[in-house]
């Protein structure tokens, strides 16, 4: 199959969660003799890209930017902005309107036209497009392309966890209709964990569209050995979901741990370190090539996330890595019944029994080799078990879905060039 993988976020510099699915997802389905060919969809959020690291992995040829340009550009900077203030008016009047953003909202439509133009010349039989609020994108293609959303997050009310957490009106949030209408755009629902597959379901109860659970596959050509002295290490962006969970840690964690054993460093690697302050016994590596390169400083990686949805990445290339690791039950959610008990977990809130665990896999050599042995067991298990659900995603047979909308000015896009430019290749 010739595959479109559709987004808005760049793969290389591979520094983020999402950017480590795109690139696994990439290497999974070239794997299975697929050809993958990257579309991307600049965004003013899109962060650092190196592209020429893209043209290295997917060739010149395989690599296609979009642009925004033209009076729909100023189109679209006119539905932001009046987005944002009726979500202000709404802040303003109390009401609980205030934190739902449209389905579309953040889609540039100048896409569509570029897009079926693309198709029209690389003839794709799959197009894979991240985040339900990218769906809009599968319209350019007919019904006989099979397509997917790759959903990495699960957008109804998700404002509520971030309100639990203290943080009021931080993360994008959806109403359950508008998440149900996006992903009754595609063919195939990907979900990262099982819980959200229900709730998929759930939402897309009644249409043709098929929800797979397809979780983080994993690069497990590197094994860490255990350090010589073995303190820990925490791998993330500057996710807001990182932050406070690293803050949580150094702040109620790390005091116990030092009270006992004084010589304890917490190596952090990512943008993560830009967010919190020096202190002597953090180590900030920045940016590493590959996650190992953190943990075999650590040995044992923490994963105390107290916020956020969808999976946790880093904790999964820890498996990968045959390394330890100590989370919280919440930081764990999704490895219920895969984990096979690789992951040693602490109740959310239990600072004390968090720093109990991880004394003892610093201390303990024979229990760290065990939970070693397990987390390797276990990435092999998980990696098999993602394997067969990508195969099962792109076997599927596509369907009738919906009536194509006609674009604006028609479905030629022709009719787009004078306001947008012919779409490049770069």
């Amino acid at each position: 199959m010739r595959i479109a993988l559709i987004s808005t976020v760049p793969i290389f510099p591979c520094t983020g969660g999402n950017r480590a699915r795109l690139f696994n997802l990439s290497q999974s389905m070239r794997s299975l003799g697929h050809e993958v060919e990257f579309v991307f969809l600049p965004s003013r959020r899109a962060g650092e890209a190196d592209w020429q690291a893209h043209d290295d992995y997917f060739g010149s040829q395989g690599v296609h930017r979009l642009e925004r340009e033209g009076l729909v550009d100023s189109l679209y900077m006119a539905k932001r902005v009046a987005g944002r203030m009726t979500r202000k008016v709404y802040r303003a009047l109390g009401s609980e309107r205030s934190h739902y953003y449209n389905l579309d909202e953040i889609f540039y439509t100048g896409f569509l036209p570029q897009l079926q133009a693309l198709h029209a010349e690389r003839d794709f039989d799959a197009a894979i497009v991240i985040y339900v609020f990218n769906s809009k994108a599968l319209d350019a293609f007919p019904d006989s392309v099979l397509k997917v959303v790759d959903t990495h997050d699960a957008f109804t009310d998700r404002h509520k966890l971030f309100e639990a957490a203290g943080r009021a009106h931080a993360g994008y949030s959806l109403r359950s209709t508008d998440e149900a209408r996006g992903l009754g755009r595609a063919h195939v629902v990907m979900a990262i964990q099982e819980r959200e597959a229900m709730d998929f379901r759930e939402l897309t109860n009644g249409t043709p569209t098929r929800v797979v659970t397809l979780s983080h596959t994993l690069d497990r050509s590197r094994k860490v050995d255990p350090p010589s002295r073995r303190s820990a290490c925490f791998i993330g962006s500057a996710f807001e979901a990182n932050v406070v969970s690293l803050r949580y840690f150094i702040d109620t964690v790390m005091p116990l741990v030092l009270a006992v054993r004084p010589d304890f460093k917490l190596y952090l690697a990512g943008s993560v370190c830009d967010a919190v302050e020096d202190r002597p016994t953090i180590v900030k590596m920045g940016r590493v090539p590959h996650v190992a390169d953190a943990m075999e400083k650590g040995g044992i990686l923490i994963n105390p996330i107290v916020l956020g949805t969808g999976i946790n990445i880093k904790l999964l290339d820890a498996l990968a890595c045959g390394v330890p690791v100590v989370s919280t039950e919440f930081g764990a959610r999704g490895l219920e019944e895969s984990g096979n008990g690789a992951v040693l977990t602490v109740p959310d809130g239990d600072a004390a029994g968090f720093s109990r665990v991880l004394l003892a896999l610093m201390t303990d050599d024979d229990l760290w080799r065990a939970s070693s042995a397990r987390a390797s067991q276990a990435a092999q298990d998980w990696d098999e078990t993602q394997m067969r659900a990508l195969g099962s995603v792109l076997s599927t047979k596509p369907v009738g879905l919906h009536k194509q909308k006609a674009l604006l000015f028609g479905n030629s896009p022709m009719r787009w060039w004078p306001l947008i430019g012919r779409p490049r290749v770069r």
